[in-house]
């Protein structure tokens, strides 16, 4: 039963993932999920009091024959409900997209509609449509309310369609460029900017997707503390481009080149009352309670935050504890209201009722969120995954309190007012007396040439956090022996010091984005023993190649197969040929990501020194969910088809700019008279290829003619009947110039039935999307794009008298100069569910339908 629970723990924990996925990216998980967890949670409880009491069941030292055989039936009914647990762990969906026009009222997205914040919108709104102005400034002291008032204004400005897209961004008093050009590429595309280190690159990608998205681009940089260098970010600005606009927010009037500078003030006092009533409910209405209320609510002097968190503080209290915070609050000294505005936090701080919670808030204050581990707060957990969960249910408890921002899950945002400080320099003696130190984060700071040599004497120290720094020489960190957790990561380090491997209690190492590493000492890897987490995203190492003859002294990869412990894994990994074909990773591993191939790398040899790749990848073991390649020389395909079977479970495959790629799954030849084999992959749901000059097929059997001795030549289409994707959901096809068709006029049953979004581009050869023996199989499509294509029609040519895309909501013709109508024959059409469509530069397109057209009353065309 043991081997049981820890199945269904499994399972659970990959649903609990892929919920925590899906509330970062603002959907709402479905019912029957949480219902699903809620249930698991109940049945791992009683399986584990069986277990419990399987131990107890004795007679002295002999086993209850009686006892045993009731708790043996009672296992059996257990272990089958365990089993269809397990069954019901596989959703279709996890999680869905709330449409965005369901947040109708203000108070539902957390903002309150008040008259002295309506017109300050209406300002700022007036002034992005004016074109002289391309840049504005929102200014005010800290705990008025710009960061919620930017949530408002981009909700707004979405809603009435004056701006497509809208970044928002937090600038904080140190920015992070790479951060923020990353939070901008999301909201344009979707996606995260490749992690190159060349920063030109990175700036001037992000310049070109500014520039070449179709819809206005409204950036807002939000909470900015000294003069922000947009040139430097990638941001282009001013008579270069009017579809751009930026709102910068910032607490005083340093000058950025803003064409117009508004004041957003404190609530007038009306206003004030309106917002503090609305937050405090039904206690403000006690007689008692509610004179107190206005005088309190009069000391917020017009600040939000002040309101926020000293309603929460109170309103849950009597009239006592009402009468000692207007005490309190009246002590305040409004003529420096900005430096008191923790005194009003500290009510809110006062009012949690659980030791942890306020313990909790004030070590994130000093020291972040990644330091809770090693400060011991839950040392009575077993594994960092459990304490995890925990950790995350008290961030929601401070939320609640508003002592902590809302924002992304595994992020915490703290107001500016609990935590600003100066640049610190640490001197070499600092660390005397400090044995009993248990965690230590030092950001962004210099240690060069070395760390302070007095860290040798925390011999105590659980947790080392050094992201960002600037280091020199580290062997001083390996004799820190009790180390469990090492944060490296954005650090300058260049080399890992060979006596890391003494640091045998290491649970967590993170070494991701550290540009500069290069080397890693062969033995360092194997000796973590005990190590559960290993983070190296984004640091391009020098891996040494099983077998090699020149050996170096770096670390291979198959030495990763040593960590038994491991159950978290994200790699970047430049060269695919130092991937060893043999490696077998933990059983315990649950979350890995492996990044294959880097873009500004390659981009950066000459071809003559391209590094050597086999030209078939091969993919060891089972339980692959994400394959995601990029820029990767003289690979010709990605998997044999005898390696199909390991990716049962494989739900996303993204491959890009492989210049030499010319099938997926590599061809095997059959005898005429052998039946051809079928490539399925039963849980794809997101099939993403682009940059494939040279792709022929998906998979491309060979079949040798015995009576001719020759190689029989079939129709060559990127998807045929041999590949089966029951359950892909999103296509986009980018850049394949030689593409002429995609899918064949035969395709296996229920291929593509659940097919919901296609998104096609830069394919020049193209001559048109959809067979209609196919278009017929499409009843799940909501969403199609087109764009730089030399198609004539969408839908082929047939015998066929009707198309029917039922679900179909949106579909985005543009730039396509050969376009004529949507199918060149007349048909009867049906759109049941068509919401918009945008024909753009499409100049031949004279007749959009030629037949009979049955779309719903508000359908909308943009025409252009």
């Amino acid at each position: 039963l043991k081997i049981v629970i820890r199945r269904l723990e499994g399972t659970k924990t990959n649903v609990q993932h892929s919920v925590v996925e899906g509330e970062r990216n603002g959907e709402m998980i479905e019912a029957n999920v949480q219902d699903y967890l809620k249930e698991v949670n109940d049945i791992i409880v009683e399986a584990n009091k069986l277990v419990d009491a399987e131990d107890e069941c004795c007679m002295g030292l002999f086993p209850n024959p009686w006892t045993r055989s009731q708790l043996s039936k009672r296992f059996e009914e257990v272990t089958e409900i365990f089993f269809e647990g397990m069954k019901n762990g596989k959703f279709d969906r996890i999680s869905y997209r709330v449409p965005f026009e369901v947040i109708s009222s203000p108070s539902d997205r957390g903002y309150e509609a008040l008259n002295s914040r309506t017109s300050v919108l209406n300002e700022i709104k007036e002034a992005l449509q004016d074109p002289k102005k391309f840049m504005i400034r929102v200014y005010g002291m800290g705990g008025v309310g710009k960061t919620t008032f930017m949530n408002e204004l981009a909700w707004k400005v979405r809603k009435d369609n004056s701006f497509g897209v809208v970044a928002i961004t937090p600038i904080t008093l140190f920015p992070d460029v790479k951060k923020i050009q990353d939070q901008i590429v999301e909201a344009i595309v979707s996606q995260k900017l490749e992690q190159q280190a060349n920063k030109e690159l990175r700036k001037r990608e992000l310049c070109e997707m500014i520039r070449a998205k179709k819809k206005r681009v409204l950036i807002i940089l939000d909470d900015v503390w000294s003069e922000l260098d947009l040139i430097e970010v990638g941001i282009p600005f001013g008579d270069e481009l009017d579809s751009c606009k930026l709102v910068v927010t910032s607490r005083d009037l340093t000058k950025m080149g803003t064409q117009k500078e508004i004041n957003l003030g404190d609530l007038q006092e009306n206003d004030s009352w309106i917002l503090f009533q609305k937050m405090a409910g039904d206690v403000v209405k006690n007689d008692e309670i509610k004179p107190i209320a206005k005088q309190v609510a009069k000391c917020c002097a017009g600040l939000p935050l002040y309101i926020s968190v000293v309603v929460k503080g109170l309103r849950k209290k009597d009239v006592r504890a009402w009468t000692v915070g207007l005490i309190q609050l009246k002590e305040f000294n409004h003529k420096e209201l900005e430096n008191n505005v923790p005194l009003a936090l500290k009510l809110s701080y006062d009012s949690l009722d659980k030791d942890e919670l306020k313990s909790l808030f004030l070590f994130i204050s000093s020291f972040g969120i990644n330091c809770c581990w090693g400060l011991g707060f839950y040392e009575d957990k077993q594994t960092l995954i459990e304490a995890r969960d925990i950790h995350y249910t008290l961030i929601n408890d401070l939320r609640a309190s508003s002592l902590l921002l809302e924002g992304k899950p595994e992020w915490v945002q703290m107001h500016d007012v609990v935590r600003l400080g100066q640049n610190l320099k640490v001197i070499d003696n600092f660390f005397f007396g400090m044995k009993g130190l248990r965690t230590l984060k030092l950001y962004r700071m210099a240690f060069s040439p070395s760390i302070p040599s007095s860290l040798y004497f925390l011999i105590n120290l659980h947790s080392l956090n050094l992201s960002g720094c600037d280091l020199g020489d580290t062997r001083i960190v390996a004799k820190l022996t009790n180390l469990e957790i090492l944060i490296l990561g954005r650090s300058s380090i260049k080399d890992l010091p060979e006596d890391i491997s003494h640091l045998t209690h290491l649970r967590l190492l993170n070494v991701s984005h550290c540009y500069e590493l290069k080397v890693i000492p062969a033995n360092i890897i194997s000796s973590l023993r005990c190590l559960e987490e290993l983070y190296m995203r984004d640091c391009y190492i020098q891996w040494e190649v099983e077998g090699r003859r020149n050996r170096s002294n770096n670390a291979n990869l198959s030495k990763l197969q040593k960590l038994d412990q491991l159950t978290t894994l994200e790699i970047s990994i430049e060269d695919a040929s130092v991937f060893p074909w043999d490696l077998q990773f933990s059983t315990n591993l649950e979350r890995y990501n492996i990044i294959l191939g880097v873009m500004w790398r390659f981009q950066a040899q000459k071809s003559g020194d391209a590094p050597e790749t086999s030209r078939t990848l091969k993919l060891i073991g089972s339980g692959w969910t994400i394959i995601s390649l990029s820029t990767i020389k003289d690979l010709e395909n990605l998997f044999s088809y005898s390696m199909e079977r390991n990716l049962s479970q494989l739900h996303e495959m993204k491959i890009f700019h492989c210049e030499d790629m010319m099938e997926i799954t590599a061809s095997e030849k059959q005898e005429d008279e052998q039946e051809v084999p079928n490539v399925v992959l039963p849980e794809l749901h997101s099939l993403k290829l682009s940059g494939l000059p040279m792709l022929l097929s998906f998979y491309l059997p060979l079949t040798i003619d015995q009576a001719n001795l020759s190689i029989k030549s079939t129709p060559i289409t990127l998807l045929n009947q041999q590949e089966q994707f029951p359950n892909l959901e999103t296509l986009y096809i980018i850049q394949i110039k030689d593409l002429k068709s995609i899918w064949s006029n035969q395709v296996a049953p229920n291929s593509f039935c659940k097919l919901k979004e296609i998104h096609i581009e830069n394919c020049e050869s193209l001559n048109y999307v959809f067979p209609i023996s196919l278009a017929k199989e499409l009843q799940q499509l909501q969403d199609i794009t087109i764009n730089d294509c030399a198609i004539k029609s969408i839908v082929e040519k047939s015998d066929s008298s009707e198309i029917a895309f039922m679900k179909l909501k949106e579909m985005r013709l543009e730039n396509l100069p050969r376009l004529t109508s949507f199918c060149q024959e007349s048909y009867d059409f049906k759109f049941g569910s068509l919401q918009m469509v945008y024909l753009i530069q499409c100049p031949m397109m004279d007749t959009f339908y030629h037949g009979n057209l049955t779309t719903p009353n508000h359908t909308k065309l943009h025409y252009g």
